[in-house]
């Protein structure tokens, strides 16, 4: 950890943090194999154990302080070239470029979440021994263009990595003698100190942004470990507990937030000895499980960086089907404030397994086409509703039960699949966009955009037809009524048109919009579910909105186009959403709770409507494709 100083006043050491890979995997980093500091990458088993380690770079010059770009796709690292450059190559070792003009002394870089920008410490002057410089942090966009700084004219300040909360962590000896931890804001507002009292260097953000790794010797004794703390510095929890003359520092955590990987040495004078042993760790983020890869890596900067996960196309991840016939998020109670893990079941509930555990809010979970994966919006931050909600499109894999996180922007919502399997339709938290990529994540496009109109506001629940439409909710505001409605659009953003009017209602102030939402769909693309919302409360449940199962086809809207009630007679004063048709397309799924029945929760229906059966509780249950239909007798109407 206190090679940080030596780092940057000798150059060629490293520190550091950004994304990361999980429990299997690769690990970037840097070795002293050939007496100079080179990056190698290695593979990583679900042990922990390393293998196969490559050598990236071949300079002549030490290059240092690895750092992956979102997509696992690029590695952005401090060469010591022309004095010290930031630089970029693929991950196969082509393409590198430089992105810092010549000469200078641009060092520690890493990435923004989303992948656009890169912040780094420009050194105001030549480094000298034992005379720790004056640095900028400064921030340009991925290409080098667009640089400026963002906190100026400081002592030592280095090592910065940016959170998903758009916060800058990093380490800095501007208020003293001990290297101190500070956060601030993405353009260099809102600075505040973590720590004091002893030496706190090399922090590193856990994916959700919400803990800080880093070494420390407030132990005393010439100790050197690992300790977590949350984002405002509180609650610090030791992570390793190495005896001198072991050390532990310079730690990157998973993408999963699962593992957490470091550098331990023998020996390592605070880890600036370039001639001790050192390697490459993993342990759990408790703390626990902590066991070496059995790589040796570079006592000056080793820097283990997991490579986020990516490359994934659905059903060429291993080809495990789930035997599941839906998907639901629900509750956890052992999750504070009842976080939504994803669960799967079958339809009468049986073989119900939770599938997700990492605590963070999940929202609208499907199946892939052939089964093999999932698609939902994962809560950085937040839940549904937060003012400070953060979100990504995530799948998860049957195969190996992982998750990729496909987009990195804290925005990406309500993703669903293409009928094939090979694209993804997703909007924002906004609601002011809707983009197509592919299911890799890569090739990323806009389809379209509201227009900001009255009659088009904000776009939101997104759904793809078997005969090629997106289906979505447009919100309007027309002669002062707010309500919602249905349109489709195809996937190249083209042939928009109006399916629904919304209804005739408008929405009361303080109530859930009247109107279409949650549009699902049958199998053939030919008739939409809807939760239709209306301007009064169920009995016995004030503040919330009644809303009707409702079908009508995906034709165009017309003055005078069908619609059909679907609700229950003798019992429609509910609130019914989130339906979708079976594979077969004799059933629907859909979230149903009234005032006098004992459950609320996921329930089934056929395509008519005629029955309710409660299978689970949950919300926003879709169908497995290849093992979801609607078998057996109908139960009687309740």
């Amino acid at each position: 950890m206190l090679k940080a100083i030596r780092a940057v006043v000798w150059l060629g050491l490293a520190a550091g943090c950004s994304g990361g890979s999980g429990q299997a995997g690769k690990i970037a980093f840097v070795s002293r194999q050939s007496s100079t500091n080179q990056i190698y990458v290695m593979d990583v088993d679900a042990s922990g154990i390393g293998s196969n380690p490559v050598k990236l770079t071949a300079d002549r010059d030490p290059e240092n302080y690895p750092s992956w770009s979102p997509d696992g796709k690029r590695l952005v690292y401090q060469r010591d070239f022309n004095g010290a450059a930031v630089y970029v190559i693929n991950a196969d070792g082509t393409g590198q470029q430089r992105l810092s003009a010549t000469p200078g002394f641009d060092v520690t870089p890493s990435w923004s979440p989303d992948g656009t920008k890169i912040v780094y410490v420009h050194l105001l002057q030549a480094p000298q021994p034992d005379k720790p410089p004056m640095t900028d942090i400064r921030v340009r966009n991925a290409d080098g263009t667009g640089d400026h700084a963002i906190l100026a004219n400081t002592r030592f300040s280095v090592e910065p990595r940016w959170s998903v909360n758009d916060s800058i962590v990093f380490m800095s000896l501007m208020n003293g003698s001990n290297l101190d931890i500070y956060v601030m804001n993405t353009d260099g507002t809102g600075l505040r100190r973590l720590t004091m009292n002893a030496n706190n260097g090399d922090p590193a953000w856990s994916p959700d942004g919400a803990k800080i790794s880093f070494g420390s010797d407030r132990e005393g004794g010439d100790k050197l470990n690992v300790f977590a703390m949350n984002a405002d510095g509180s609650n610090v929890v030791q992570l390793t507990h190495f005896e001198v003359p072991y050390e532990a520092g310079d730690t990157n955590w998973s993408s999963d937030g699962q593992k957490i990987a470091f550098e331990r040495d023998v020996n390592g004078k605070k880890q600036s000895d370039p001639n001790a042993y050192a390697e490459v760790w993993t342990m759990n983020a408790d703390g626990s499980g902590a066991a070496t890869t059995r790589v040796q890596c570079s006592d000056a900067g080793c820097a283990p960086r997991w490579q986020p996960d990516g490359g994934y196309v659905a059903g060429r991840d291993g080809g495990q089907t789930s035997a599941a016939q839906i998907v639901f998020e629900a509750p956890v109670s052992t999750v504070a404030g009842g976080g939504q893990e994803i669960f799967t079941a079958d339809l009468d509930g049986s073989h119900r397994t939770q599938i997700t555990h990492d605590g963070l809010n999940k929202f609208l979970p499907h199946f892939s086409p052939d089964g093999t994966q999932l698609l939902y919006t994962k809560f950085l931050v937040g839940g549904y509703g937060s003012s400070n909600a953060r979100t990504d499109v995530v799948i998860y894999h049957f195969a190996g039960a992982k998750e990729t996180r496909l987009t990195f922007t804290g925005t990406g919502f309500q993703p669903v699949w293409s009928p094939d399997g090979r694209r993804i339709a997703f909007g924002s938290l906004t609601g002011d966009s809707l983009w197509i990529m592919h299911a890799d994540g890569s090739g990323l496009q806009l389809a379209g955009s509201p227009s900001g109109a009255a009659d088009d506001r904000r776009w939101n629940d997104f759904a793809w037809s078997s005969d090629d439409w997106i289906i979505f909710v447009v919100a309007q505001v027309t002669n002062g009524c707010f309500k919602t409605r249905l349109d489709k659009i195809r996937p190249d953003g083209t042939a928009r048109a109006k399916v629904t009017d919304g209804g005739a209602n408008c929405t009361p102030i303080g109530m859930e919009q009247s109107g279409d939402a949650d549009p699902g769909l049958s199998a053939d693309g030919k008739t939409i579910y809807s939760s239709r919302g209306f301007p009064r409360a169920p009995a016995g449940m004030p503040g919330q909105t009644e809303r009707r199962l409702y079908s009508f086809s995906s034709d165009a809207w017309t003055p005078g186009k069908v619609e059909t009630d679907l609700s229950l007679p003798l019992a429609p004063d509910c609130v019914e959403g989130v339906p979708k048709g079976s594979p077969d397309g004799l059933g629907v799924l859909l979230f149903r709770a009234c005032v006098g029945e004992p459950r609320s929760g996921v329930t089934i229906t056929d395509n008519a409507g005629s029955f309710r059966r409660w299978i689970a509780d949950g919300f926003g249950a879709d169908w497995n494709p290849v093992k979801g239909r609607l078998r057996g007798p109908k139960p009687r109407p309740r």
